[in-house]
């Protein structure tokens, strides 16, 4: 019987071992080796915006930017380009905290974030483990290490050169110091997280002064609004009118996102519930009703038995489930879905736990996103074709292609039944 169980185990250990390879290979892949041969697309909206701001030009306006940008090294986008036309929408906030990176020359500043993603990525890793209190030698640590490095919203922000990755480093530190009871410290974390992208930090902002952090809620606002008041001060003080400009861009960004439709050309990038839900109806204010009943039915679900339960050990859970309803409910690509590590390592400890089938159920879930999901079934369609009738059923366009978005549903209706039973095992 010892025997069996000692072959057992290291059957395990080696699936395990050969799992966490494969994961590192791809990784390192898809990642920092695709971000090397790419021109960092994302990053480069990211750069032009902070430089105009710094050298005292209209960050919104690419004709006032041109200039500015070619002195740095960066070739501005001609009007006559196939590309994609730079829709610049980030908030003045952002610049007070990224203009360093937009001082160094375009080459410079380009690898510069490409070695603090890729630095970032074991410390993240570190962070949401010890939060999970996964033990260092364990196999299912092994498997959250895995499973992280195997996340095709990881390769993604290295090759597109995003913001996510930095976001959830600092969401993931601050809710250490939550937990090491250093308030004021996480709030000044998540205050630059959420004046650099509210839509991935503002919620977790929000469940902190929900919890009666309110000395994390006060030094977060504190960090926003000193963003806020340096970033238009400057260009105010520069004389730069910049408020009209940024107000035509975000309209112009809502019209190209009309086109994330289910029939439409960024359809394939997205993970929040209104692609999903337009797969069923055409009418935006049904579909928006019905992506906020149900971010409410899984939040509200998950405040009910947070109220029943305030074991430690739900914390990440709620953390997890935080992140899985910033995705659902607002405009998000699948780079930004690197919010899932925290469902990953509660998956993770459910399976050290015992807790089946549920977990292996939420590490099905997850695991749809090993994969660039919709993207690649795309590109399959566009390099070698499909039958019309496999691309033009009814199951193509509600299951196959938002097939990621389902795997975040199911997922969240895991975390609450991992916390039920949290509840029930008391």
């Amino acid at each position: 019987m010892t025997g069996s169980i000692d072959r057992t185990r290291t059957t395990r250990g080696i699936l395990v071992v050969v799992f966490l390879l494969l994961a590192c290979g791809v990784f390192i892949h898809r990642g920092p080796v695709r971000a090397l041969g790419r021109d960092s697309p994302d990053l480069k909206r990211i750069y032009a915006s902070t430089r105009g701001w710094l050298y005292q030009v209209n960050p919104y306006a690419m004709d006032a930017l041109s200039p500015v940008l070619t002195d740095g090294g960066l070739e501005p986008p001609k009007a006559q380009s196939s590309d994609r036309p730079w829709v610049l929408v980030y908030l003045p906030t952002t610049f007070t905290f990224l203009w360093p990176l937009a001082a160094l020359p375009w080459p410079v500043a380009r690898l510069v974030c490409l070695v603090a993603n890729i630095l970032l990525v074991p410390m993240v890793i570190y962070c949401v483990a010890k939060e999970a209190g996964l033990k260092r030698n364990a196999l299912t640590t092994w498997l959250f290490v895995g499973g992280t490095l195997a996340m095709a919203p990881l390769h993604a922000n290295l090759s597109m050169g995003q913001l996510a990755l930095f976001i959830l480093f600092l969401v993931a530190v601050s809710q250490r110091c939550i937990s090491t009871q250093h308030p004021v410290i996480a709030g000044c974390l998540l205050g630059v997280a959420t004046a650099i992208k509210p839509q991935l930090a503002g919620l977790f902002l929000a469940y902190q002064v929900y919890r009666g952090q309110w000395r994390c809620g006060v030094a977060a606002c504190a960090v926003i609004a000193g963003a806020g008041v340096i970033g238009v001060g400057w260009m105010t003080i520069n004389g730069v009118t910049w408020l009209p400009v940024l107000q035509g861009n975000v309209a112009a960004f809502a019209s190209d996102r009309a086109s994330a439709g289910p029939e439409g050309s960024l359809a394939f990038h997205l993970v929040n519930l209104h692609y999903l839900f337009h797969a069923f109806s055409d009418n935006a204010v049904v579909v928006n009703m019905s992506v906020y009943l149900v971010a409410a039915l899984l939040g509200g679900i998950l405040l009910y038995y947070h109220h029943r339960s305030r074991r430690q050990e739900n914390e990440l859970v709620a953390m997890a489930m935080i992140g899985l309803l910033s995705l659902l409910v607002v405009y998000h690509r699948i780079y930004d879905a690197l919010l899932l590590v925290f469902a990953l390592a509660v998956c993770a400890r459910a399976i050290r736990d015992g807790c089946r089938p549920v977990c292996w159920i939420m590490a099905l879930s997850l695991a749809t996103f090993f994969t660039p999901g919709g993207a690649l079934l795309n590109e399959l369609h566009r390099s070698y074709g499909m039958p019309a009738w496999v691309t033009g059923g009814w199951w193509w366009r509600c299951l196959v292609m938002p097939h990621q978005i389902w795997g975040l549903l199911v997922s969240g209706f895991c975390l609450i039944a991992i916390m039920s039973r949290s509840i029930t095992d008391k």
